[in-house]
């Protein structure tokens, strides 16, 4: 374990030292509203009432009041895909709060920041029943909230902060994977000292408080954590660590492709990598002057792009789907010049185009070759216009009102 707790993330430096506030957002203004923000009058009006009403009565209107607030009536500034069947949305300059609601649209709950001027975002959905939110406290922290909308803070399992942030990838793959890093902090005469400790999404602790940041920035598979590049793996469940070569003798991948990686060498793609040995598993030298995107293999598939420059229309894109064993799954099909992959999901590939300042496109191919697209007609500046997703939707977030699809591109709400 000695050894293990010596390695360190790159980015463990700045988790140790940074107790900063600052706003981890970059899709809204992080400018000071300068206006005091206010309830809404009804409200006022309706605690009056409150006085002649019973306890039936009070409880049958807050049921009204959350179904009546659906997501048609809010000026939507940011938004979330839906993970486990919820997102979360803001209305207008609310910065200190967010609402959560359902695939009807109807608003759950919603969480306010305890501080009026303070700012809250999203770190990661729902995943394993809870999501982490930033409550714009401490750099990389975030507080978890269950699907009730209650807040679970770091003390409740001795720590100081979780360590979950939109800003890092590998922290929310970790939660995603249903494991969560926390951290504490201990200040004495000697000094200051940091610990670490992993924990499951039950809050159950996995890996002890320890003075260093287990290896979490690598590779997350299942409940491991392999760092081939250091011939070093880390079980999530038990801290064991041990030699990645040692572990791949001994677990099944799902597909051998799980060990693969991408390789871009001298301005061109060559091909895929095994990350365990090192050697080149597919060889796409042939195709270097065309190749244009190879993206990751998942479940045994992977999507490539090509770009040929037309001397009459200009550039030219074709997307197919490469298996394990270097084949294409079909003909590369011809696709909108600027459309780049951006998600998979289920054998289904998503691509999205914000180039045009009039419409925007947005298009599904299966495995199979088969496509699907859409255009959307802008609203508001192109700055305002966000596409995220998530295994359960596509969304499209313009100025003042979001949009969800789901695979087939039907629009769900």
């Amino acid at each position: 374990m000695k050894k293990l707790l010596a390695l360190l993330l790159a980015f463990a430096m700045l988790f140790s030292c940074a107790t900063i506030f600052v706003s981890c957002d970059n899709s809204d203004s992080y400018e000071d509203d300068d206006d005091e923000k206010k309830n809404d009058k009804d409200n006022e009006k309706d605690n009056k009432d409150d006085g002649n009403k019973t306890d039936s009565d009070k409880e049958n209107d807050d049921n009204a009041t959350a179904s009546g607030t659906d997501l048609s009536k809010l000026n939507v500034t940011y938004a979330t895909p839906f993970s486990e069947g919820k997102a979360f949305v803001r209305n207008g300059e609310e910065y200190n709060r967010l609402h959560c609601i359902d695939t009807t649209g109807k608003i759950l709950f919603t969480v306010t920041h305890p501080n009026e001027q303070g700012y809250l975002y999203v770190a990661e959905g729902f995943y394993n029943g809870i999501a982490a939110l930033d409550f714009n406290t401490t750099y990389g922290a975030a507080l978890l909230c269950d699907a009730n909308g209650n807040i679970i803070e770091p003390s409740a399992v001795g720590a100081d902060i979780f360590m979950i942030s939109e800003t890092e990838p590998a922290l929310r793959e970790l939660f995603k994977a249903g494991y969560i890093c926390a951290k504490k902090t201990t200040t004495t005469f000697a000094g200051t000292k940091d610990e670490y400790a992993i924990f499951n999404s039950d809050l159950e602790i996995t890996i002890d408080f320890s003075a260093n940041l287990p290896m979490i920035d690598a590779k997350i598979y299942k409940n491991y954590v392999i760092d081939v590049y250091s011939d070093t793996y880390l079980n999530l469940d038990n801290g064991d660590v041990g030699s990645v070569f040692d572990l791949l003798e001994t677990i099944t991948l799902d597909h051998p492709s799980d060990a693969w990686e991408n390789s871009f060498s001298t301005g061109s793609w060559d091909g895929y990598y095994d990350l365990a040995t090192g050697e080149m598993v597919i060889d796409l030298s042939e195709y270097a002057e065309t190749l244009y995107d190879c993206g990751n293999f998942e479940d045994g598939k992977a999507p490539i792009m090509f770009a040929v420059y037309d001397s009459i229309v200009g550039q030219k894109k074709f997307f197919t789907v490469l298996n394990e064993s270097g084949e294409f799954e079909f003909d590369p099909i011809e696709i909108y010049a600027y459309y780049n992959v951006k998600y998979y999901h289920d054998g289904t590939y998503v691509l999205y185009s914000l180039y045009d300042t009039d419409t925007h496109k947005i298009a599904v191919i299966d495995v199979e070759g088969n496509m699907n697209e859409i255009t959307i007609e802008a609203v508001g500046t192109f700055y305002q216009v966000i596409v995220n997703y998530s295994d359960e939707c596509i969304m499209f977030k313009q100025a003042g009102s979001v949009q969800y699809y789901n695979f087939k591109l039907e629009q769900i709400l």
